[in-house]
């Protein structure tokens, strides 16, 4: 389906045309946000997206980014929240970055990215059920230094055939890709195609767009735009031009890289190749510069390569851009204080041409490697070709090469030796703090040690205290059991005197008792025989009875046995105890011993 959409140029036409300091200024705070989706319910699956993200989240961690958000076969609400998440967290950092993998479509000139869970049955369903790109851009507004969105989404519409499209009004309709969108300043948005064109998912385990991300986006201290303009060439070059990269937005000063510079050197045995690496890496991003031709695009150069052969040649190019005398920056010079030859000052000799406007087999051969960053091509054409007036500029470029891999073998041996030096520092740094923390450690020990036994003897002696204290109570209370005991046994000793004292008083009283009922009643009886022989008497020797009254009151004031009967015959008596002649003298004797019985009364 036809689209419009806006003429686009070369990649980094539009985006490289800012002017860089020298040295790169890396952010403190790094975010990424990662989402792939392949496992889509309600359209075909896709092989590669959630792999991409795996790998690409690898990556951001491995590069150190401070937090690595990775969401994988998201729906719709789990891939708002994410969003939501990442700006909290995209909100105080200084780069924040983002990129999505999976379906992205464009309906009625709006971007939308597809979660898994999406039915899109008809065009007015993407508002509820996708996610707007303008959504995923705004997320990383919090950034200070660097805005990037990344999307591997340029694919065919899978909904394409089932979507209705209900609003007829409408001047777009729904198109396969992505649209053009414009980005506001340090913000970047690389789409993995030209704005309406499709992205291939490639036969391999990564898509094209992705495997030249994991190739040339990590690496250590390139600057963003010389890293996607190496992703541009790479895709161009694997898909055989059928897919384009695109990058849109630009950047202001600075160099900025989503990897820093490691600080560990190359190690020695691997010098020359990784010098011939990096020049190889130099010439490439030469080579994209020399194609864009801008004094901005050249600043980038220098300002991301920043000596050697090709930044020389770098300064060359902006002086004639500018007009001027002079290029910008000073030329490096040697360890040594000569100042470095520039190069790129010196003005190739013509080169001889044949009539007729053909070119010579020279001039073939120089066309070929002129832009080699291979010392040996220049080699083999100062060989074949001595006395060529090429010949010097040949080897003007082999001395270049080999004076660039020398200068970076150089500069890697002193980057080397000074890691050397700053790590044998750091390690007797190290040894001195931690011989410091060792004695700080013992004396914390000794001092816990101390701390420890003062503890245990106080811990001992409030131990024998108490233990002391438990036996004086149980003692103390083992007295006052045993006091308590004898006090019982005393008291129970007592009750038994005084029982047994009862009971032999009672025995006493009761042998008493019985004692004096038989001496009373030996007395009554004894008291009645008397009685009776004395009432004989009385009534012998007193014939009155009121006078044997009165006798007997007196004789017997108490006596119990005399009863009316016997008084009564008392009575009778009395008529003879009146006729006894020596009544008066019997009276007195009985008053004076009342103990005399019948004998004395007879005698």
């Amino acid at each position: 389906m036809s689209r419009l959409f806006p003429a686009t140029v070369a990649l980094a036409l539009g985006w490289l045309c800012a002017s860089f300091a020298a040295e790169p200024a890396f952010a403190e705070r790094r975010v990424a946000l990662v989402v792939g989706v392949s496992a889509y319910q309600h359209a075909p699956a896709l092989p590669n997206p959630a792999k991409d993200a795996q790998a690409i989240a690898a990556k951001f961690r491995d590069a150190g980014f401070d937090v690595v958000s990775a969401q994988y076969d998201v729906g719709n609400l789990d891939f708002k929240r994410a969003i939501r998440q990442f700006e909290d967290a995209a909100a105080d950092a200084d780069i924040a970055v983002v990129f999505y993998a999976g379906h992205g479509i464009e309906i009625h000139g709006t971007n939308y990215l597809i979660p898994v869970d999406a039915k899109l049955a008809s065009d007015r369903d993407a508002e509820d059920e996708a996610i707007s790109l303008d959504r995923l851009i705004s997320s990383v507004d919090g950034a200070k230094r660097l805005r990037l969105v990344i999307l591997d989404a340029c694919r065919d519409n899978p909904f394409a055939r089932t979507m209705k499209q209900q609003r007829t009004a409408a001047l777009r309709g729904v198109n396969p890709g992505l649209a053009a969108i414009d980005a506001n300043g340090d913000t970047l948005i690389a789409y993995a195609a030209k704005a309406g064109s499709a992205a291939e998912d490639g036969d391999t385990e990564h898509s094209p767009f992705t495997t030249a991300l994991l190739n040339h986006l990590f690496v250590p201290g390139l600057d963003i735009r010389l890293a996607f303009g190496r992703v541009r060439d790479d895709v161009i070059k694997r898909t055989g031009k059928r897919q384009e990269p695109y990058v849109y937005g630009s950047l202001g000063g600075g160099n900025i890289a989503l990897v820093p510079t490691p600080e560990k050197p190359v190690a020695s045995n691997d010098e020359p190749a990784a010098a011939a690496a990096e020049f190889a890496g130099e010439r490439s991003d030469y080579s994209l510069v020399e194609k864009i031709g801008t004094k901005g695009a050249w600043e980038v150069f220098v300002a991301q390569h920043p000596s050697g052969f090709y930044a020389d040649l770098a300064r060359q190019q902006i002086k004639k851009l500018s007009g001027t005398g002079q290029a910008p920056g000073p030329v490096p010079a040697d360890p040594t204080g000569t100042p470095k030859p520039t190069l790129a000052a010196l003005e190739p000799s013509k080169p001889a041409t044949s009539g007729g406007g053909s070119s010579s087999p020279e001039q073939r051969s120089w066309e070929r490697i002129k832009d080699s960053s291979d010392a040996g091509d220049f080699r083999d054409f100062i060989k074949r070709y001595p006395s060529s007036p090429l010949a010097n500029t040949a080897q003007t470029h082999l001395e270049a090469i080999e004076r660039a891999i020398q200068e970076r073998v150089e500069k890697a041996k002193a980057e080397r030796e000074a890691k050397a030096n700053a790590e044998a520092r750091q390690q007797a740094d190290r040894e001195a703090a931690r011989k410091h923390a060792e004695e700080e450690r013992q004396k914390l020990a000794e001092a816990k040690r101390q701390a420890d036994e003062v503890a245990r003897q106080k811990a001992e002696q409030e131990a024998e205290l108490k233990r002391a204290q438990q036996e004086a109570k149980m003692a103390e209370e083992k007295r006052q059991k045993a006091e308590h005991e004898a006090a019982l046994k005393r008291e129970e000793e007592d009750k038994q005197r005084q029982l047994a004292e009862a009971t032999r008083n009672k025995a006493e009283h009761e042998a008493a008792l019985k004692r004096a009922q038989e001496q009373a009643k030996a007395a009554e009886q004894a008291d009645s025989s008397q009685l009776g022989f004395l009432a004989d008497a009385l009534v012998r020797d007193f014939p009155d009875q009121a006078m044997t009254r009165v006798a007997v009151a007196v004789r017997f004031p108490s006596a119990p046995a005399l009863t009316e009967a016997r008084v009564g015959a008392l009575f009778d008596l009395s008529r003879r105890i009146a006729a006894i002649p020596h009544v008066r003298r019997v009276e007195s004797v009985v008053d004076a011993d009342p103990a005399l019985r019948k004998s004395d009364y007879q005698r």
